[in-house]
């Protein structure tokens, strides 16, 4: 995967973790860290080319 791209991918799968342990803190609850965690896996196979 080129740099930008991988940057780019990197960046958004680390604001989105972020944001789920701010939820899952919120909630006192782990579904939005485990709903991230498949979100993030998708979102690195999408930027893979489906792989």
């Amino acid at each position: 995967m080129p740099e930008p791209a991988a940057r780019e991918t990197a960046g958004s799968v680390i604001a989105l973790l972020e944001g789920a342990f701010m939820l899952g803190r919120a909630a006192r609850s782990t579904a939005p860290v485990l709903a991230a965690g498949r979100a993030a896996a998708a979102i690195v196979r999408a930027a893979l080319g489906g792989a």
